[in-house]
């Protein structure tokens, strides 16, 4: 299972699109800066997934490594009976 990051250009895209929407007050403003930490959380949400994903495909690789491993030393052992 892969999750693909939102692209730096495509965040800076909805930021901006949002920005052109809500600007104007104060208190626009204020919404700007919670869409912005919002985005920049997700941004970080999906780099935790991707390093979790990475994580999972290492254990498979090497799990799998095992099993070869296992299946080499069964049929050594078959063959020396």
């Amino acid at each position: 299972m892969v999750i693909k990051a939102l692209d730096q250009d495509i965040q800076k895209k909805q930021f901006t699109n949002l920005s052109e929407k809500y600007s104007g007050d104060r208190t626009n403003k204020n919404n700007q800066m919670e869409i912005l930490e919002l985005i920049n959380t997700f941004a970080e949400l999906e780099n935790s997934l991707e390093a979790v994903n990475s994580r999972m495909d290492q254990a498979e690789e090497r799990i799998s490594e095992l099993k070869d491993r296992l299946f080499e030393n069964i049929q050594r052992r078959k063959k020396n009976e």
